[in-house]
């Protein structure tokens, strides 16, 4: 076999961790983006569109992101829902004032969104690694159907 002939034979190491063990992290991290896009995505794809007029901002540095963190009472479109307060980060980098529009996935809500597709970046990136990985996972761990453990050269 040649230098790296052993990375395409199944069952054995790919630069020292089995494939399963790079394939389940793979899936465990795919699992943690959906979990942390899952209220989002639905508060775009299904949730109640609204606005919130905002009560309280101020300036947070050093964080995941720079920006406005704002508080306020959230007022559906319809009227059908309302809540007391909710925390949004708006995308803009102006402090906002006035109304934001927004969306909240559930009436209980403690965080709004506002509607921007790009919310929907962690859970379809997440889902998509998951799907990759489970079928790597599925391909290197089922057993041979008849066919020999090593490939031959």
């Amino acid at each position: 076999m040649g230098r790296f002939a052993r990375n395409r034979v199944r069952g054995h190491t790919v630069r020292g961790l089995p494939p399963a063990a790079y394939g389940g992290f793979v899936l465990v991290f795919g699992v943690v983006l959906m979990v942390m896009g899952a209220e989002r995505s639905y508060a775009f794809v299904a949730g109640v569109p609204g606005h919130v007029a905002v009560s309280d901002c101020h300036f947070e540095s050093g964080g995941k992101r720079d920006g406005w963190a704002c508080s306020g009472p959230f007022t559906a479109d319809d009227g059908s829902v309302r809540i007391d307060r909710v925390h949004i980060r708006p995308l803009r980098y102006d402090r906002p004032n006035g109304a934001i529009r927004a969306k909240v996935a559930r009436p209980s809500a403690t965080l709004a969104w506002e509607p921007d597709p790009w919310l929907l970046l962690p859970a379809g990136g997440g889902l998509v690694l998951f799907m990759i990985s489970a079928f790597g996972l599925w391909s290197t761990l089922r057993p041979d159907r008849g066919g020999p453990e090593f490939a031959t050269p």
